[in-house]
């Protein structure tokens, strides 16, 4: 997949009247070496490092876009091995979707707010 097909996947992905974030959000952020992506030749999810003060480090991830069966049985597991390799002790997913809490439940994602968690052991 290339960059262009994956910026292209992300903005059908934030199809919304009013989203609070946008591709060019997401464009500036790689290119800024403030983000990556995780993908394959059909799929592809938008990730980035967060520092807190109390010591936690999240991962984020959102948004995805592509085969919901490879990003659930690939994607969640390669998302929390990097997680791990960058000392981050959760993974947070920002579902844009009510179909995505109950996709991610069976792998051990619970709803907080319309952010699902994953603490890292």
């Amino acid at each position: 997949m290339t960059y262009e097909q994956a910026l292209t996947m992300l903005a059908e992905a934030l199809a919304d009247p009013r989203p609070t974030m946008t591709v060019a959000d997401i464009d500036r952020d790689l290119r800024a070496g403030a983000g990556t992506l995780w993908h394959t030749d059909k799929s592809v999810i938008f990730l980035r490092v967060e520092q807190y003060e109390n010591g936690e480090r999240t991962l984020w991830a959102a948004p995805a876009a592509g085969d919901l069966q490879e990003i659930l049985e690939q994607g969640t597991a390669d998302v929390e091995q990097l997680a791990r390799d960058n000392g981050c002790t959760q993974v947070l997913i920002q579902a844009g979707r009510d179909g995505w809490e109950r996709a991610l439940e069976p792998y051990g994602y619970a709803p907080v707010a319309i952010i699902l968690r994953k603490v890292l052991d």
